[in-house]
C-alpha cells in the first residue's frame, strides 16, 4: 500500500519586495473515512512567501493511494488566490479553487470566487481572520451529471498559540450553492519535540449536502505527522 499526500504553497510578488520566506515538510501517518477507507503514509511540503499589500498565493495538493495493485484514493486540488490590503486588518480577495476526487461524491469541481476578509482580532497569542464573498461553481459528479450555480462564500481561519513553539489552527470554509452547500474543516495541533521539529496532528471534515446515491455526503481524514519548518 502506497500514499503520498504532496502540497505546495507560494505567494507571488506583485509590485512589491518580499518579506518573509517560511516552509515546512511533513511525513506520517494518515487515515480515511466516509467515500474511502484507508489508512496509510503522507508526506507534505509547503513554502510561502509574503509581500507588501499585495498578496498572490498558489497552492497544489495530490492524494494517492493504492492497495493491493488497486487505486484507493486520487483526490487533486489546485487553488489560486490574490489578496489586496486595505488597512492593517481589511483586504479584498479573488480566488480559483479547482477539486478532482476519483472516489468522491464529485469527481471535479471549480469554484470562483471575490469577497472581503477582516482580521477580527490579534493578539500575541492568537487570531481571528473572517471572509465573505460570492462567486460561481461547476462541478461534475460521480453519476456524470453536472451542475453550474451561483455560491456564496464564507471562511473562518483561527490560530492559538498555547505554549511555547506549540499551537491550534482551524480552518473553516463553507460555499452555499442552490444545488449544494460544501463545507470544509481542518483543524490541527502542532507540539514541538525539537528546535524545528514538532508533531503535528490534524482532523479534516468534508461535507456535501446534495450527493449522487450511493455516494457519502461526508468524508474525513486524520493526520499525524512529523513537520519540518524552515
Amino acid at each position: 500500500m502506497k500514499y503520498i499526500k504532496i502540497l505546495i504553497v507560494t505567494l507571488l510578488p506583485f509590485g512589491a519586495l518580499a518579506a518573509e520566506t517560511t516552509g515546512s515538510a511533513e511525513l506520517g501517518y494518515l487515515a480515511r473515512s466516509g467515500n474511502t477507507d484507508s489508512t496509510d503514509l503522507n508526506a507534505k511540503f509547503a513554502v510561502a512567501r509574503a509581500y507588501e499589500q499585495w498578496t498572490h498565493s498558489l497552492a497544489l495538493s495530490a492524494e494517492l493511494a493504492e492497495e493491493n495493485n488497486s487505486t484507493t484514493t486520487q483526490r487533486y486540488q489546485v487553488g489560486v488566490k490574490s489578496e489586496y490590503r486595505l488597512s492593517a486588518v481589511d483586504y479584498l480577495f479573488g480566488t480559483v479553487d479547482y477539486q478532482n476526487d476519483k472516489f468522491g461524491a464529485y469527481d471535479s469541481r471549480w469554484s470562483e470566487a471575490i469577497g472581503y476578509g477582516r482580521r477580527l482580532f490579534a493578539q500575541e497569542t492568537q487570531t481571528l481572520d473572517l471572509e465573505v464573498g460570492a462567486g460561481a461553481r461547476q462541478s461534475k459528479l460521480s453519476d456524470g451529471t453536472t451542475e453550474n450555480e451561483a455560491i456564496a462564500r464564507f471562511g473562518l481561519n483561527y490560530w492559538y498559540k498555547f505554549a511555547t513553539g506549540a499551537e491550534f489552527t482551524n480552518k473553516f470554509l463553507t460555499e452555499l450553492g442552490e444545488e449544494n452547500t460544501y463545507l470544509e474543516n481542518v483543524a490541527a495541533v502542532g507540539m514541538p519535540l525539537f528546535e524545528n521539529i514538532s508533531l503535528k496532528t490534524s482532523y479534516t471534515v468534508r461535507h456535501n449536502t446534495d450527493v449522487p446515491a450511493g455516494t457519502e455526503k461526508t468524508d474525513t481524514v486524520t493526520s499525524v505527522n512529523l513537520s519540518y519548518k524552515f
